[in-house]
């Protein structure tokens, strides 16, 4: 990056955004105005008929979207699936990762829910399962949530 990237990026560092929500409204500008439209806060309320909406720095918002992953995506438990579903998932998309581990079969979807969770299936005999996780999930972790513990 250049100096210019560089100080350009440092300044967008203020996001919009209304949490519980998964993305940012606009980046914001030093002058407190967004990037896009050069709209106030008070201007994106409006816009958005909305008060919750809050000036936040990006690294808040990345701390908060991480709490909200694993409230949403990483603290269920896999669900039973039929063989049908784990098969149509297999042939949607080339599958990631697919490879077995202590008799069980796993694989994730390419495509990511939000930042590095993804929808994986897991299979072991006659029995097929449906969970959210990290890409990056280790085997051990797979087999742990795959077995519910």
């Amino acid at each position: 990056m250049t100096e210019t990237s560089n100080t350009k990026a440092n300044e967008l560092e203020r996001v919009m955004w209304e949490k519980g929500k998964y993305w940012v409204i606009d980046f914001v500008k030093p002058n407190g105005r967004t990037q896009l439209n050069d709209n106030t806060l008070e201007e994106v309320r409006e816009e958005y008929n909305n008060q919750d909406i809050h000036i936040y720095t990006y690294a808040e918002y990345q701390r908060e979207i991480e709490k909200l992953e694993k409230l949403d995506y990483l603290d269920p438990p896999a669900e039973i699936i039929d063989e049908e579903r784990y098969e149509d998932q297999l042939g949607v998309l080339p599958p990631c990762r697919w490879h077995a581990y202590s008799g069980v079969q796993f694989f994730h979807i390419s495509e990511r829910i939000t930042g590095n969770i993804v929808s994986w299936y897991a299979k072991c005999g006659n029995e097929f399962k449906h969970f959210y996780g990290q890409a990056n999930m280790s085997d051990e972790d797979l087999l742990s949530k795959f077995k519910g513990e």
